[in-house]
């Protein structure tokens, strides 16, 4: 089977984001049904503030949320490109 390398890297990122949402929407909901689904993993920085003098402030943070649909929505979303 010949390989693809004209694929658009902005393409499997989209396909990534979705599966990211679908799986965390499917984890949430199957959750009650499936419990392992909806066991989360949090990383990420807590916010901190720069104080520039008086007139400035800026905060910034990040943090994620990953359950184990979203690993297999990511997982799904990678096999889909590679079909393509």
């Amino acid at each position: 089977m010949r390989r693809n390398y004209d694929k658009n890297p902005a393409i499997l990122l989209l396909l990534i984001l979705v599966g990211i949402l679908t799986g965390s929407v499917l984890g949430q909901a199957l959750g009650d049904v499936v419990p392992f689904l909806s066991h989360s993993v949090q990383a990420g920085f807590p916010p901190v503030t720069l104080k520039l003098a008086d007139a400035l402030e800026f905060t910034i943070g990040f943090s994620l949320k990953f359950n184990f649909a979203t690993v297999l929505g990511v997982v799904a979303a990678i096999w889909g490109y590679r079909r393509l």
